[in-house]
């Protein structure tokens, strides 16, 4: 649905995104199995921005952790702050 310039989800998308996120989550489960069976297993670090976080600042602060002596698969989402928080309570990301 459009909102002034913006997309907004309606009440029936607003399920269909959540087991949309579910299904990525899943499909990448089978991506990290052979990745440690191939013995080059990452630390992931998973960070949650805002829709309307710029996004140059945020890759200038997570330019820090690409610098890390460990090396890191960092996967950033984007997403509404309520939905990224919740997140982060549920130890699905660890930065917000």
């Amino acid at each position: 649905m459009r909102t002034g310039r913006r997309l907004e989800l309606t009440e029936t998308g607003r399920p269909v995104r959540s087991g949309a996120d579910k299904i990525f989550e899943i499909g990448g489960e089978p991506e990290e199995a052979l990745r440690s069976k191939a013995g080059a297993q990452l630390a992931s670090f998973r960070v949650g921005i805002t829709e309307v976080e710029p996004k140059s600042p945020a890759c200038q602060l997570l330019s820090s952790a690409l610098c890390s002596p460990v090396p890191l698969r960092i996967i950033c989402r984007e997403d509404k702050l309520a939905r990224l928080l919740s997140g982060l309570a549920l130890h699905r990301v660890d930065l917000v």
